[in-house]
């Protein structure tokens, strides 16, 4: 999968880009949160602006997307990510993006490889090692992972921190699991449902989980 995508697919995608006018920059989804998180944290400015989304297009498509030209892409690729995403990319806007491009690769790929044990834990199957070194291979392997792994999806961040929170919920450590669930909100359209059902799996059960009294204690406890 990842010979065709790197000989086939990508060579194709760049040869129609040349015939129709297509601009081609560094094409990595990380790069527009990336720039918009050092601009504010560094500059001060609103990541959502017109100024910001010209220079996020500037980067990742190689020059500003023009209105009047037909074959342009119609995606902006605005910083459309819910503001508090800066503070995981808070320890990379030092750095040049192309570090922060290729670390990001390797990050994703152990969080990748590191869920699969993790998801069997949950689920309590105990496969052999073959059996668990093949579900990694298949996982890697596969379409979805790889385009996400070749374009610094973060979406793959927030599956391993969905994994994580679940291993930690079926320890009973429900705190960090909550904690876990929120950062994870930086992709809502990946999270909302799982929250949805875990906030009716709660309330479900709430007085055997937070009798009235420990409730009543707990707040006056903080008050």
């Amino acid at each position: 999968m990842w010979f065709y995508l790197q000989r086939i697919v990508i060579p194709h995608q760049m040869a129609e880009a040349a015939i129709h006018g297509r601009p081609r920059g560094n094409l990595s989804d990380l790069y527009p949160r990336w720039l918009g998180a050092r601009e504010l944290l560094l500059h001060g400015r609103d990541p959502y602006s017109d100024d910001i989304t010209s220079e996020i297009q500037a980067g990742y498509y190689g020059r500003p997307l023009d209105p009047s030209r037909p074959e342009d892409p119609k995606d902006e690729q605005r910083f459309a990510y819910p503001v508090y995403v800066v503070f995981i990319l808070a320890p990379t806007i030092g750095l040049p993006f192309e570090i922060v491009q290729n670390g990001f690769l390797w990050i994703l790929l152990g969080i990748t490889i590191a869920s699969v044990p993790l998801w069997l834990g949950i689920l309590k199957w105990k496969p052999r090692w073959p059996t668990q070194c093949s579900l990694i291979l298949l996982t890697v392997g596969s379409p979805a992972v790889l385009q996400a792994l070749k374009l610094r999806q973060l979406s793959l961040l927030v599956a391993g921190i969905v994994v994580i929170a679940m291993a930690l919920l079926t320890s009973d450590r429900l705190s960090a699991a909550g904690i876990l669930l929120a950062l994870a909100t930086i992709k809502p359209q990946l999270v909302w449902l799982l929250i949805l059902w875990l906030a009716l799996w709660t309330a479900a059960d709430w007085k055997r989980r937070y009798p009235p009294r420990a409730f009543v204690r707990a707040l006056h406890g903080r008050s």
